[in-house]
């Protein structure tokens, strides 16, 4: 009996949403298989939960390219706090 990797079910989901966005192509022999891949790379992506894709990340790169507010939006009474305090220190020296 064939295994599928971990992975089949998330390809599946790509596949699907993938194909509605091929379809809608004015010509399907015209789409480069750059286009395809970026199609089936966007589609796996999107299906994969962010807590999961975020997983294997730095928290320098989980913080990459989000505006200031975003990140202060994401802190706790207590990490906002810490922070003012790091930042008054610092404005004072």
């Amino acid at each position: 009996m064939l295994r599928f990797p971990r992975l089949w079910p998330v390809m599946l989901v790509a596949v699907l949403c993938f194909l509605p966005w091929a379809a809608a192509a004015r010509d399907p022999e015209v789409i480069s298989i750059q286009e395809v891949e970026e199609g089936l790379l966007t589609s796996v992506l999107e299906a994969i939960p962010v807590e999961r894709r975020l997983r294997g990340l730095t928290p320098e790169e989980r913080l990459h390219g989000l505006a200031a507010e975003e990140v202060a939006a994401g802190l706790s009474e207590e990490q906002a706090a810490r922070l003012r305090a790091l930042l008054e220190r610092k404005t004072t020296n």
